[in-house]
């Protein structure tokens, strides 16, 4: 492990570590960090190596050095040594390894989910969050425009009744029908390709949707699906426009993903360690 959880609390509340000097502290907290590099997240049960990793020295064989921290004749080395478990000879921390078992079970469901093609479930939750305030801003905008033009328009003589529009005839309403009307009724993969390809943010991505549905509503196209459609509008945009707004405003390191283990490889589209 790079890094784990550290709970003040319940270090600064621990009992072994209140009944130990500064030295004794510092060799114990250096002790788990030895363990956290270890692949077992394990340290051998070792005196003389262990003086040393603890930079304890001899003072691993010498009951403690604050004479108000002393418990008996118990040196050092036996209060470090009760904060650990032994098990074939290596010592364990029982609260460290938890930690370590927790992160390499996230870093195995984010190397299946890579495999898959998926994306972590705080991505899809955040971009759903982020589509849904943007599409109720625009509401919010088309709504006040539509209230000034009714509010400009001129009033209609008395006796003539305002024109209802004709409904469309019913091959062109099976092809604007065809078309997705807004963000969330897109397929994810449409919304993936911009973000995993371009590291798009969101409000771009829904800015040029929503130039590709006016597009196609204009147009009247009709299309099966809109995956290809989406992509070469996508990748012409970006070659158009390469300095265009990505996710480094929702993620500062745009190579590293959001649970902190998993490095994105756009090349061969896998979550990796």
């Amino acid at each position: 492990m790079n890094a784990f959880l550290f709970y003040v609390d319940d270090w600064l509340s621990s009992k072994h570590i209140e009944m130990m000097d500064a030295a004794e502290e510092r060799g114990y907290l250096r002790l788990l960090l030895r363990c956290a590099k270890e692949e077992d997240c394990g340290i051998p049960h070792d005196a003389a190596q262990l003086s040393i990793m603890s930079m304890l020295g001899h003072q691993w064989w010498k009951p403690t050095a604050d004479k108000s921290r002393r418990i008996g004749e118990m040196t050092s080395g036996d209060k470090l040594l009760r904060c650990f478990d032994s098990r074939d000879g290596r010592l364990y921390n029982s609260r460290l390894l938890k930690e370590f078992d927790n992160q390499k079970r996230i870093r195995e469901e984010r190397r299946i989910a890579g495999l898959k093609g998926g994306r972590p479930k705080a991505i899809e939750n955040q971009l759903l969050s982020n589509s849904l305030a943007i599409e109720n801003q625009l509401g919010k905008q088309n709504e006040s425009k539509e209230k000034q033009a009714q509010a400009l328009s001129p009033a209609l003589p008395e006796g003539k009744e305002e024109e209802t529009p004709k409904s469309p005839s019913p091959k062109k309403r099976a092809k604007v029908a065809s078309v997705p009307f807004t963000l969330e009724e897109a397929s994810s993969e449409m919304v993936a390709y911009a973000v995993e390809v371009y590291r798009w943010d969101l409000f771009l991505i829904h800015q040029e949707f929503e130039k590709l549905r006016r597009w196609a509503l204009r147009k009247e196209v009709h299309r099966p699906g809109w995956q290809k459609t989406w992509e070469v509008w996508v990748d012409k945009y970006a070659k158009e426009n390469p300095q265009a707004a990505t996710q480094e405003s929702m993620y500062p390191n745009t190579r590293t993903s959001p649970d902190g283990y998993t490095e994105y490889q756009s090349k061969n589209g896998e979550w990796k360690r």
